[in-house]
């Protein structure tokens, strides 16, 4: 996990289940670290192995409070009437779904603390948020990789900078990820940054 500043380190939820890594809410192949301050995930790490991809066709989606926190500090659906701001998933939903348990890989996904406040031009933009992911994810198939991808939000210091809250939430003006793989020969680490906004939105 990458380390946070201590100011959004402070504001880490605390599961319930007491996890071995401080403030983990771990799922299949992911796990999140959410902010109860700021009622935004503050970053996500997800493996993929690409050479055991397997795709699961998207359904009715059904969104879930986890009962390890609080719920008070988890958002639901109330919060995401707006047409035009989608749950913006910070682990994609495909991302995680290999080997024998991606069906619940799939499911897990579907928890508040892994969404943030989107504005759907950028969630769902082919040359934006969504091309940036499919591109990730079908690198990782076509090539058989495994990667390591961190993603969160552009915290803003809400004294120096326009910090947008909604219903008590943060709302990120840029999202950032990071991913981690292999290089060809398999010998050393590569890793290449991204940032999108959306504060034009």
């Amino acid at each position: 996990w990458p380390g946070l500043p201590p100011a959004l380190a402070d504001g880490l939820a605390a599961p319930s289940d007491g996890p071995p890594e401080p403030n983990e809410l771990r799922y299949t192949h992911f796990g999140v670290k959410y902010s109860a301050k700021h009622r935004v995930p503050l970053v996500t790490a997800v493996n993929i192995d690409g050479g055991h991809s397997v795709r699961i066709k998207r359904g009715d989606d059904v969104w879930y409070t986890d009962g390890r926190l609080p719920g008070d500090i988890q958002l639901g659906q109330t919060n995401f009437a707006d047409d035009s701001i989608d749950r913006g998933h910070m682990v994609r939903r495909e991302d995680p779904n290999w080997g024998d348990d991606a069906a619940l890989a799939n499911e897990d996904t579907f928890h508040y603390v892994n969404a943030a406040a989107q504005h759907s031009s950028l969630n769902q933009g082919k040359t934006l948020w969504q091309g940036l992911e499919n591109y990730i994810l079908d690198s990782a198939r076509t090539h058989g990789l495994k990667c390591c991808v961190f993603t969160g939000p552009v915290m803003r210091d809400a004294d120096e900078d326009e910090e947008v809250v909604i219903d008590g939430a943060v709302v990120p003006l840029e999202f950032w990820k990071l991913v981690v793989t292999l290089d060809a020969d398999d010998s050393s680490l590569h890793a290449t940054a991204y940032l999108l906004s959306q504060g034009q939105l």
